[in-house]
């Protein structure tokens, strides 16, 4: 164990790391893992220009031509303060009943994911695979009152931790969990009327329009990753359209009749099998939109336009939502309890 009063470097190779202080004067070489704690429990560690509590653990890559992982480990409270600036950006003080719901939601979807990557050497991933999180650098007071005012508060239903999603926009409806996902039903993971509560997203409406070539990569793409399709490649699509439709209204199905046959796609998978043309690659907004093919005169398809509302996956809590019920005057647990119905807010440290 080395106490140091100087910056040190952290370097990889062939292998393994090497510690030096900054101006290269090497302290160990051949290490497997290093481990690095701040001098004070309280103070932050800084890796590539930003900042971090708790500790970070540095490991060589596990598989050849993968990166090393440095995995950042702190208590749950002091992980949320750099998880609600990413998820909820710059909030106003009438939004401030907003901030705690998420804490709690944030919080609750933290530790019921403990141990959930089996032997990996994290339990969350810092993107929108579980939770946004880029550290803590100067988190805004608003963030540590929202964090510190409901401590230890998280939300269970028949006593266990729920599966506390969310997603930013709802389009007016959120979705059944079974509905979007291949996962068992859950009753506080329902379809819920969001009314006019999440209007003010820029997401609550959209258009996107795809040309045939543009509609063709993309599925062509998608289709060498769905094992359950009936065919391995295409030519040509003749047809789309969309087969059924959830509580929360998104599509059930999308139907492609292709040159080889006819291939579907079903509920969340179609954003992915889409894509977002306006951005280039991006998945599709959300699934819940009405579709409008159009063809030439010899019945080829030539061009997709979609009209749809939300942006997510539609299942649990509505961040603009949530947001827009707060101005209205509503606390986090009445927010709380719209959209993860039948779960109780308890303290659990």
């Amino acid at each position: 164990m080395y106490y140091c009063s100087r910056p040190v470097q952290v370097t990889f190779r062939d292998g393994r790391w090497t510690l030096a202080e900054k101006k290269r004067i090497v302290l160990e070489t051949d290490l497997v893992q290093v481990i690095v704690y701040p001098k004070d429990p309280d103070d932050l560690l800084t890796l590539n220009g930003q900042s971090y509590p708790g500790c970070l653990l540095f490991y060589p890559p596990k598989y050849s031509g993968t990166l090393p992982q440095v995995v950042n480990r702190a208590h749950v409270d002091r992980y949320l303060l750099g998880v609600l600036p990413s998820e909820l950006g710059q909030r106003t003080e009438n939004e401030f009943e907003a901030v705690k719901a998420q804490a709690v939601a944030a919080r609750t979807y933290a530790l019921s994911r403990l141990g959930q990557y089996g032997s990996a050497e994290y339990d969350l991933r810092a993107d929108v695979q579980d939770q946004m999180y880029a550290g803590v650098e100067r988190t805004p007071d608003w963030i540590r009152k929202a964090v510190a005012q409901t401590r230890g508060e998280v939300l269970r239903f028949a006593g266990n931790l729920i599966d506390a999603y969310y997603h930013s926009t709802c389009g007016g409806f959120t979705d059944n969990i079974e509905d979007v996902w291949p996962k068992p039903p859950q009753p506080y993971l329902v379809a819920a009327d969001d009314d006019t509560f999440c209007r003010w997203s820029e997401y609550y409406t959209w258009t996107e329009i795809w040309d045939a070539s543009t509609l063709e990569k993309n599925l062509a793409a998608y289709l060498r990753t769905d094992s359950t399709a009936p065919f391995s490649s295409f030519d040509r699509i003749t047809a789309l359209r969309t087969e059924g439709k959830t509580a929360g209204g998104r599509g059930r199905r999308l139907v492609v009749v292709t040159d080889r046959g006819p291939w579907e796609i079903s509920a969340d998978r179609i954003r992915w099998a889409l894509g977002r043309p306006s951005t280039g690659g991006a998945v599709l907004e959300s699934a819940r939109f009405e579709i409008r093919p159009e063809y030439d005169e010899s019945g080829n398809l030539v061009r997709l336009t979609a009209q749809g509302g939300g942006y997510g996956h539609g299942v649990g809590m509505c961040q603009c939502g949530m947001i827009g019920r707060a101005r209205a005057g509503q606390g986090y647990r009445e927010i709380l309890a719209h959209y993860y119905p039948g779960a109780t807010i308890e303290k659990t440290y």
